[in-house]
Protein backbone atom coordinates (compact mmCIF):
# COMPACT_ATOMS: atom_id res chain seq x y z
CA UNK A 1 0.00 0.00 0.00
CA UNK A 2 2.68 2.92 0.71
CA UNK A 3 4.30 1.42 -2.55
CA UNK A 4 1.69 2.68 -3.99
CA UNK A 5 1.47 5.99 -2.49
CA UNK A 6 5.31 6.64 -3.15
CA UNK A 7 4.46 5.70 -6.72
CA UNK A 8 1.48 8.09 -7.22
CA UNK A 9 4.01 10.57 -5.51
CA UNK A 10 6.77 10.26 -7.93
CA UNK A 11 4.10 9.76 -11.13
CA UNK A 12 2.83 12.79 -10.22
CA UNK A 13 6.53 15.12 -9.45
CA UNK A 14 7.46 13.57 -12.63
CA UNK A 15 4.48 14.46 -14.52
CA UNK A 16 4.69 18.18 -13.29
CA UNK A 17 8.27 18.17 -14.41
CA UNK A 18 7.13 17.49 -18.07
CA UNK A 19 3.86 19.29 -18.29
CA UNK A 20 4.51 22.05 -17.06
CA UNK A 21 8.23 22.77 -15.92
CA UNK A 22 7.12 26.14 -14.47
CA UNK A 23 4.66 24.87 -12.35
CA UNK A 24 6.72 25.40 -9.52
CA UNK A 25 3.79 26.20 -7.20
CA UNK A 26 2.34 22.58 -7.86
CA UNK A 27 5.69 20.50 -6.97
CA UNK A 28 6.55 22.89 -3.76
CA UNK A 29 2.79 21.34 -2.72
CA UNK A 30 3.60 18.27 -3.30
CA UNK A 31 6.89 18.29 -1.61
CA UNK A 32 4.92 20.02 1.69
CA UNK A 33 2.15 17.64 1.71
CA UNK A 34 4.77 14.96 1.38
CA UNK A 35 6.08 16.47 4.22
CA UNK A 36 3.12 17.49 6.35
CA UNK A 37 4.92 21.17 6.28
CA UNK A 38 2.00 24.36 6.11
CA UNK A 39 1.06 25.53 3.37
CA UNK A 40 1.28 29.18 3.72
CA UNK A 41 -0.73 30.24 0.97
CA UNK A 42 0.96 27.79 -1.80
CA UNK A 43 -2.21 26.37 -1.77
CA UNK A 44 -3.77 29.45 -3.48
CA UNK A 45 -0.98 29.65 -5.69
CA UNK A 46 -1.63 26.67 -7.28
CA UNK A 47 -5.28 26.65 -8.09
CA UNK A 48 -3.61 29.85 -10.34
CA UNK A 49 -1.71 27.74 -12.03
CA UNK A 50 -4.08 24.70 -12.87
CA UNK A 51 -5.84 25.67 -16.01
CA UNK A 52 -1.98 25.14 -17.26
CA UNK A 53 -1.57 21.51 -16.67
CA UNK A 54 -3.17 18.57 -18.71
CA UNK A 55 -6.06 16.67 -17.60
CA UNK A 56 -3.45 13.41 -17.22
CA UNK A 57 -1.62 15.98 -14.81
CA UNK A 58 -4.56 16.98 -13.03
CA UNK A 59 -5.46 13.00 -12.39
CA UNK A 60 -1.71 12.08 -10.97
CA UNK A 61 -1.96 15.25 -8.82
CA UNK A 62 -5.71 14.00 -7.06
CA UNK A 63 -4.08 10.58 -6.82
CA UNK A 64 -0.57 12.13 -5.27
CA UNK A 65 -2.65 14.03 -2.90
CA UNK A 66 -5.06 11.23 -2.24
CA UNK A 67 -1.79 9.10 -1.13
CA UNK A 68 0.39 12.00 0.68
CA UNK A 69 -3.19 12.66 2.96
CA UNK A 70 -3.67 9.06 4.19
CA UNK A 71 -0.02 9.16 4.88
CA UNK A 72 -0.05 11.87 6.94
CA UNK A 73 -3.13 11.39 8.15
CA UNK A 74 -1.73 8.23 10.25
CA UNK A 75 1.42 10.14 11.50
CA UNK A 76 2.21 9.11 14.62
CA UNK A 77 2.90 12.49 15.70
CA UNK A 78 -0.54 13.92 14.98
CA UNK A 79 1.56 16.51 12.91
CA UNK A 80 -0.26 15.00 9.32
CA UNK A 81 -2.16 17.38 7.48
CA UNK A 82 -5.71 15.37 7.87
CA UNK A 83 -7.68 17.85 4.81
CA UNK A 84 -6.65 20.01 2.03
CA UNK A 85 -7.83 23.25 1.39
CA UNK A 86 -11.55 22.90 0.36
CA UNK A 87 -10.65 25.77 -2.13
CA UNK A 88 -8.32 23.82 -4.14
CA UNK A 89 -10.51 20.85 -3.89
CA UNK A 90 -12.94 22.36 -5.91
CA UNK A 91 -10.60 24.52 -8.41
CA UNK A 92 -9.54 20.64 -9.41
CA UNK A 93 -12.90 19.75 -9.67
CA UNK A 94 -13.85 22.05 -11.54
CA UNK A 95 -10.47 22.20 -14.03
CA UNK A 96 -10.89 18.13 -14.31
CA UNK A 97 -14.25 18.78 -15.25
CA UNK A 98 -13.38 21.00 -18.29
CA UNK A 99 -10.52 18.64 -19.13
CA UNK A 100 -12.97 15.57 -18.82
CA UNK A 101 -12.73 14.20 -22.11
CA UNK A 102 -8.86 14.66 -22.72
CA UNK A 103 -8.53 11.78 -19.79
CA UNK A 104 -8.97 8.34 -21.63
CA UNK A 105 -12.81 6.95 -20.76
CA UNK A 106 -13.24 5.06 -17.19
CA UNK A 107 -10.46 7.38 -15.89
CA UNK A 108 -11.96 10.67 -14.39
CA UNK A 109 -13.66 8.37 -11.22
CA UNK A 110 -10.59 7.89 -10.17
CA UNK A 111 -9.99 11.54 -9.60
CA UNK A 112 -13.48 11.86 -8.29
CA UNK A 113 -12.09 8.83 -5.51
CA UNK A 114 -9.34 10.60 -4.80
CA UNK A 115 -10.60 14.34 -4.24
CA UNK A 116 -13.56 12.65 -1.73
CA UNK A 117 -10.65 10.77 -0.56
CA UNK A 118 -9.00 14.28 0.01
CA UNK A 119 -11.90 15.90 1.52
CA UNK A 120 -13.76 17.29 -1.44
CA UNK A 121 -17.71 17.25 -0.92
CA UNK A 122 -18.61 13.62 -2.39
CA UNK A 123 -20.41 14.41 -6.01
CA UNK A 124 -18.11 17.61 -6.56
CA UNK A 125 -17.19 15.98 -9.41
CA UNK A 126 -20.10 14.66 -11.47
CA UNK A 127 -19.22 11.52 -13.45
CA UNK A 128 -21.58 10.67 -16.81
CA UNK A 129 -21.01 7.01 -17.61
CA UNK A 130 -18.20 7.39 -19.85
CA UNK A 131 -16.13 8.73 -17.25
CA UNK A 132 -17.01 5.15 -14.70
CA UNK A 133 -14.92 2.40 -14.77
CA UNK A 134 -15.18 -0.09 -17.27
CA UNK A 135 -17.38 -2.98 -15.40
CA UNK A 136 -19.53 -0.25 -14.12
CA UNK A 137 -20.04 1.64 -17.36
CA UNK A 138 -20.45 -1.75 -19.35
CA UNK A 139 -23.27 -2.37 -16.71
CA UNK A 140 -24.95 0.73 -17.03
CA UNK A 141 -25.20 0.34 -20.64
CA UNK A 142 -26.61 -2.96 -20.06
CA UNK A 143 -28.51 -2.12 -17.76
CA UNK A 144 -29.94 1.08 -20.44
CA UNK A 145 -30.57 -1.44 -22.78
CA UNK A 146 -32.13 -4.14 -20.48
CA UNK A 147 -34.63 -1.02 -19.76
CA UNK A 148 -35.07 0.34 -23.12
CA UNK A 149 -35.87 -3.52 -24.46
CA UNK A 150 -38.47 -3.94 -21.63
CA UNK A 151 -40.16 -0.80 -22.61
CA UNK A 152 -40.51 -0.92 -25.73
CA UNK A 153 -42.28 -5.12 -25.19
CA UNK A 154 -44.16 -3.54 -22.83
CA UNK A 155 -45.40 -0.45 -25.88
CA UNK A 156 -45.75 -3.33 -28.30
CA UNK A 157 -47.67 -5.04 -25.83
CA UNK A 158 -50.12 -2.48 -25.28
CA UNK A 159 -50.20 -1.50 -29.29
CA UNK A 160 -51.24 -5.29 -29.33
CA UNK A 161 -53.59 -5.41 -26.72
CA UNK A 162 -55.11 -2.29 -28.42
CA UNK A 163 -55.40 -3.74 -31.86
CA UNK A 164 -56.96 -7.15 -30.21
CA UNK A 165 -59.99 -5.22 -28.22
CA UNK A 166 -60.13 -3.44 -31.50
CA UNK A 167 -60.78 -6.53 -33.50
CA UNK A 168 -63.03 -8.23 -31.04
CA UNK A 169 -65.39 -4.96 -31.28
CA UNK A 170 -65.57 -5.34 -34.60
CA UNK A 171 -66.68 -8.71 -34.64
CA UNK A 172 -68.99 -7.27 -31.95
CA UNK A 173 -70.21 -4.74 -33.92
CA UNK A 174 -70.77 -7.59 -37.08
CA UNK A 175 -72.48 -10.14 -34.80
CA UNK A 176 -75.22 -7.20 -33.66
CA UNK A 177 -75.57 -6.37 -36.96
Amino acid sequence: CSHDKMRSFWRARMLLEADAGESVAAQEFLKRLATARAFDGLDEELRGELSGLSAETLLALCEAMEALTSANASLADGKGIERLPSALLRSLSAELDVKRYDLAPGNLWRAARALESCGARPGSLVLDVRDQPESSAASAALITSLVAMWLASVSRGKLQSQELQGEQRREVELQTE
